[in-house]
């Protein structure tokens, strides 16, 4: 662990009013690290990527999440696929939709956690 990935971190944190869930915030500091994204297997062939915590701002507002999706975090991606967390309700579960129906569909659940969806 570094303590430029754990104040990043700490920064989005203070951006997004929340704090991040504890094996998300393990994730983003053990897994992806100072990296801006971590590929993560997440069926037989599939990958999806992952953010960095000090890119992770700038993405969500690029696809304007938190208009869309109040409460949401977009963590991750696999074209226009997106994944995310709830940072209101302070679980790991990770919800996917894709990124053209952002605030018109519900999210569906995908996994309990960044390391179930991992497997």
């Amino acid at each position: 662990m570094t303590l430029s990935v754990l104040q990043h971190v700490a920064d989005l944190e203070t951006e997004i009013h929340a704090k991040l869930p504890e094996n998300y915030r393990r994730f983003l500091v053990e897994d992806v690290g100072e990296a801006d994204a971590c590929d993560v297997r997440i069926g037989a062939d599939e990958f999806a990527s992952f953010y960095g915590a000090h890119v992770l701002g700038e993405r969500n507002q690029t696809y304007d999440v938190q208009s869309a999706s109040p409460g949401f975090l977009m963590i991750g991606q696999d074209g226009d696929l997106g994944y995310f967390i709830h940072t209101e309700r302070g679980s790991d579960v990770i919800y996917s939709q894709d990124l053209g129906a952002l605030g018109i569909l519900e999210m569906d659940v995908v996994a309990a956690d960044i390391y179930d969806l991992a497997g």
